[in-house]
């Protein structure tokens, strides 16, 4: 058996899964003209020796292209394999609106962003 099958399929995975997260990327950047975001939580398991699955909750400030204040919240659930290379090859992408994109005032996004900031400040 060759060894291009595996390689092509791990291309072919690899493409996939930056496909997805780049569309994903793409429509969110079309969305706003500055965004920020900040980690409201994460779990890092391995369910096999080879696999990582890691899972990240985001909250997001930003302002539309008509200068409106927006904020938003998202999960995104990564799933990475080990191939022996010593990094992690992205195996999907999930990305998961909890809360879209919604109005606010510049006082409640700031305010958003300054409670995120210090729920996840380690100190």
């Amino acid at each position: 058996m060759s060894d291009a099958a595996p390689e092509a399929r791990a291309l072919a995975e690899l493409r996939a899964a930056l496909t997805e997260s780049g569309a994903w990327h793409d429509a969110t950047a079309r969305a706003m003209d500055v965004t920020s975001h900040t980690i409201t939580g994460w779990k890092l398991s391995r369910p096999v020796a080879d696999r990582y699955d890691l899972a990240i909750d985001f909250a997001w400030q930003g302002i539309n292209p008509t200068g409106r204040p927006m904020t938003a919240r998202t999960h995104h659930a990564w799933s990475l394999t080990e191939d022996g290379t010593g990094f992690p090859r992205l195996r999907s992408f999930v990305s998961t609106v909890l809360r879209p994109f919604a109005p606010a005032t510049a006082a409640e996004a700031l305010a958003d962003l300054r409670s995120c900031r210090a729920a996840s400040d380690p100190a």
